[in-house]
């Protein structure tokens, strides 16, 4: 059942599980509990259209990076509170980790997760089939699907790398409404803003403390809760229960390790390859269901190795709309069908923009007549888990007295390192190859720590809860269980204890759908 609680009479509801937060984990979570005996309670702070005053309580405050390519991109534009989730503004990039994305790197302090690729395998086949793709093929096999064949060449210190697409991407808001409308043992509270955990006897979680908009009180009590709000939100609504629950206020890693995928525009180049570019450009499979796939190249573990750095991959594109401010602010006002600014400041931004959208239409316009085509190399990073990258509370509040979060997001010296030694790495290669020529960019030129005015967040905010051995060094277990606490849980990215460069949606799937398996073994025990 779907329930407003803004038209809820009923201020304690119990049931065997809660789960708070209605996005892609939380979907794949209750997909274990459909029609069955067990009662099942999902808490979601918006509605089921995008709300702007629901929003702005995604505010907070950032102390380095998360600005670009607008004022509080991170916090504002990167979460959306509405059933689906941030799911709503994404686009569809679909894929597994690489099976070394779960191994320690001795050279990467805190990396290595306490599961490995095999644990996930099965579930990743179950996310494949969730997310309406086709066959899970996520390596060079993929270009026998191909419409026009391409001759693979590869560069010498790089791997092609896979993403796959549904088309169009699966609508985890309408999915969502469809599977629970007449289920009577799962009900979704929208309308309905989780603040803080109460704590009970035995190290367990007694009560989900949750407000409607008119900001009655209401009470969730269960068996167990699953807290499955993003990598933000899930360690803020934990460092606003610490004051209540001891053993979450003797663990100081609860908001720390935070990372993103950081993307920067890496170089602009030219050529005459046009297998080179069509290799690299997304193409329609219609022997695979007409999904869609894109290829991207990465370092070679070996090279990674010997060189002492993390990931990276690397797309080509003909634009540099990432850069662009009114760009990326139009794809979220399309994709979510309401405003994110006013009018007006739109209208300010554009115009702001129109020498840099002028800039693109004529290389649009170029490409299309010339021989040497144009082209950008956009790299994303992936990031070291870093203590200091964190967040944490500041000391203002929202409307229901919750502290909001800061951030404190900043790249590492390794980072701009795999940054430097990617561009290098595809300089010479392209040289080898006669591929074609590259200029950098100015992050590149000026590579140091006052170049966060290029570094762009995508909205995979990840390792704010992560998964480890103890308290000591993390979170949650590898059952995703809050250490030292019996009956809370954590979904999402946030347990991510590193994220390799690939979207983290299909393993956010993944990991929810084996803690669906684990609380459905649990509540028959």
């Amino acid at each position: 059942m779907i329930i407003d609680t803004n038209f809820l009479e009923q201020k304690n509801i119990n049931s065997d599980i809660c789960v708070i937060g209605s996005g892609p984990s939380s979907f794949s979570f209750i997909k274990n509990f459909l029609n069955l005996n067990y009662s099942v309670s999902i808490v979601e702070s918006g509605n089921f259209f995008f709300d702007q005053k629901v929003n702005s309580l995604n505010h907070g405050q950032l102390d380095m990076f998360g600005n670009f390519p607008h004022k509080e991109y991170m916090l504002k534009s990167a979460r959306v509170r509405m059933v689906g989730g941030t799911s709503n503004v994404w686009a569809g990039w679909s894929g597994p980790l690489l099976e070394e994305d779960f191994e320690n790197k001795h050279w990467i302090p805190k990396s290595g997760w306490q599961i490995n690729y095999d644990n996930l395998r099965n579930y990743y086949l179950e996310a494949q089939k969730i997310l309406g793709l086709s066959k899970f093929i996520y390596d060079e096999k993929l270009f026998d699907f191909y419409p026009n064949k391409v001759n693979i060449k590869k560069l010498e210190n790089f791997d092609n790398s896979f993403w796959q697409f549904s088309n169009p991407p699966l609508n985890f808001k309408k999915n969502f409404e469809q599977e629970i409308k007449e289920l009577k043992n799962i009900n979704l509270y929208f309308n309905c803003t989780a603040t803080n955990f109460s704590k009970g006897i035995d190290e367990k979680i007694k009560t989900l403390v949750a407000y409607n908009s008119k900001k009655y009180k209401i009470l969730f009590k269960a068996k167990y809760f699953i807290l499955a709000c993003g990598g933000i939100e899930n360690a803020t609504i934990l460092l606003n229960s610490k004051q209540n629950i001891r053993q979450l206020d003797e663990n100081n890693n609860i908001g720390n390790y935070f990372f993103e995928h950081p993307h920067v525009t890496l170089a602009r180049g030219t050529t005459n390859n046009l297998n080179f570019l069509k290799t690299y450009k997304k193409q329609k499979l219609k022997q695979l269901n007409n999904i869609e796939s894109l290829a991207g190249f990465s370092l070679k573990k070996e090279y990674r190795i010997q060189n002492q750095v993390s990931n990276c991959i690397n797309v080509i594109t003909n634009h540099n709309l990432l850069d662009v401010e009114s760009a990326v602010i139009l794809r979220h006002i399309m994709a979510l069908r309401g405003k994110i600014v006013t009018t007006s400041k739109f209208i300010n931004i554009f115009l702001k923009n129109i020498p840099e959208l002028i800039k693109t239409l004529n290389l649009f316009t170029k490409n299309t007549f010339v021989k040497n085509k144009n082209f950008y190399i956009i790299s994303r990073l992936e990031q070291q888990p870093l203590h200091e990258n964190k967040v944490y509370l500041s000391n203002s509040k929202n409307k229901f007295g919750n502290f909001l979060p800061q951030i404190n997001w900043r790249l590492s010296d390794l980072d701009y390192k795999t940054l430097k030694i990617n561009y290098k790495a595809i300089n010479k290669n392209f040289n080898l190859e006669n591929i074609g020529k590259i200029n950098p960019s100015n992050f590149i030129e000026i590579i140091d720590k006052e170049s966060k005015k290029d570094v762009f967040a995508v909205g995979h905010h990840m390792g704010t809860t992560r998964m480890s051995e103890n308290s000591s060094n993390g979170v949650v277990d590898k059952n995703l269980k809050v250490h030292n606490v019996k009956n809370l849980f954590v979904a999402g990215s946030s347990i991510f204890p590193t994220g390799g460069f690939i979207n983290p949606t299909m393993t956010i799937i993944a990991l929810s759908l084996r803690l669906g398996n684990h609380i459905n073994e649990l509540l028959k025990k």
